[in-house]
């Protein structure tokens, strides 16, 4: 080995090499996830007006893009009710597709979400992840739970 090296052998390289490496993979999640804990509970993550016309028949929707939280699908899913959830599916997080006024599915493997996010089928094993809704006079609100 050259001089200066504090290391006897190429294992003990390698070995102290792929520690380190471990350890700044290890603080960097940690560090990504206390990110997400300062995402506060009850944040409102987007606004929309309930005279919106892709909002007017129950199984209407709109995607929200570029929220703290990602991107969301707001879904009119009843007369006077309103649902919020993450486009982003449970199973392998490919982006999800309205299919139809009642169905909402992953075009990757097609697990299947009725229109408020409840899992249906498929290989998901859960629903959407949701967010809360909220309607105050004319304005829909969405808030991190």
């Amino acid at each position: 080995m050259r001089k200066g090296w504090k290391f006897e052998s190429r294992r003990k390289f390698m070995a102290t090499i792929t520690g380190g490496l471990g350890f700044w993979g290890t603080a960097r999640l940690l560090l990504a996830g206390t990110d997400l804990t300062k995402q506060e509970s009850g944040a409102v993550l987007t606004t929309l007006d309930v005279k919106e016309p892709r909002l007017q028949q129950v199984g209407g929707f709109i995607l929200v893009k570029k929220t703290s939280a990602g991107d969301l699908l707001v879904v009119r899913s009843g007369e006077s009710q309103y649902s919020a959830f993450s486009i982003v599916c449970p199973h392998l997080q490919c982006n999800i597709k309205v299919k139809s006024s009642t169905l909402i599915q992953c075009p990757c493997h097609q697990s299947g979400y009725t229109i408020d996010g409840n899992y249906i089928s498929g290989p998901a094993k859960r629903g959407l992840n949701k967010f809360a809704v909220s309607v105050e006079g004319n304005v829909i609100k969405v808030v991190r739970p």
